[in-house]
């Protein structure tokens, strides 16, 4: 039942992070992943007690694309089907529930890109008390 409500916790947060973050400062130079140039996955590090990726996908032509995000269990926990011309958009994960994440992009003309992410997350917080 714990991990169940922690699942569930774990897409709430998901979508709000979703929701309320339209685009975050590019921590590295993203590499493409597709010949083309035209998609890319980046992890973008830790932060908040978060794990951040992003997904570029540039789409010149405006074809209808779908992308979906799902953790190690299948379940989606982010899916959009778009037709926008240069898209850009940024994941917050908590790494407590979550083992595995996988970013699949499907284009026109059978592009698709698959990428996995094996999460190993260790989380510490270190205190400094004092007496006045």
């Amino acid at each position: 039942m714990k991990r169940y409500f922690k699942h569930v916790l774990t897409h709430i947060a998901l979508i709000a992070f979703i929701l309320s973050t339209t685009d975050i400062v590019k921590a590295q130079t993203p590499v493409p992943d597709h010949p083309d140039n035209k998609a890319s996955v980046n992890y973008l590090g830790m932060g908040q007690s978060m794990l951040w990726f992003n997904i570029r996908y540039d789409n010149p032509a405006g074809h209808y694309f779908s992308v979906v995000v799902s953790d190690d269990g299948g379940n989606r926990l982010y899916e959009e089907s778009n037709v926008s011309k240069d898209f850009y958009k940024t994941f917050a994960l908590m790494p407590d529930d979550i083992d595995k994440v996988t970013f699949v992009i499907r284009g026109p003309k059978g592009f698709s890109l698959k990428r996995s992410f094996r999460i190993h997350a260790h989380i510490s917080e270190d205190a400094v008390v004092t007496s006045l």
